[in-house]
């Protein structure tokens, strides 16, 4: 019921990012998806970032609200490229 609302080719975009940026690329954030993602493209880490208002329950097949309180994601940014991620979920 969501995927309308994504981008409809997500590789073209991390592809000509990448393909532009080379080892300077190191990995993508976004936000917006009130879910916590974490994945690879090209060996590259992807991180979405969780709502600061609610959550959806994962592959839900219809509008639902999860469990989960709000949350936001911490980083740290290495000088050498790495990227660490934790998220935070509030009480």
């Amino acid at each position: 019921w969501l995927d309308k609302d994504r981008i409809s080719a997500p590789e073209d975009l991390l592809n000509e990012l990448i393909d532009l940026a080379g080892p300077k690329f190191c990995g993508a954030i976004f936000g917006h998806v009130h879910q916590v993602v974490r994945g690879h493209y090209r060996r590259r880490p992807l991180f979405g970032t969780p709502s600061t208002g609610f959550q959806f329950p994962p592959r839900s097949q219809q509008f639902a609200v999860g469990e989960r309180t709000s949350g936001y994601r911490w980083l740290t940014l290495g000088d050498d490229g790495q990227i660490n991620s934790r998220v935070q979920w509030l009480r």
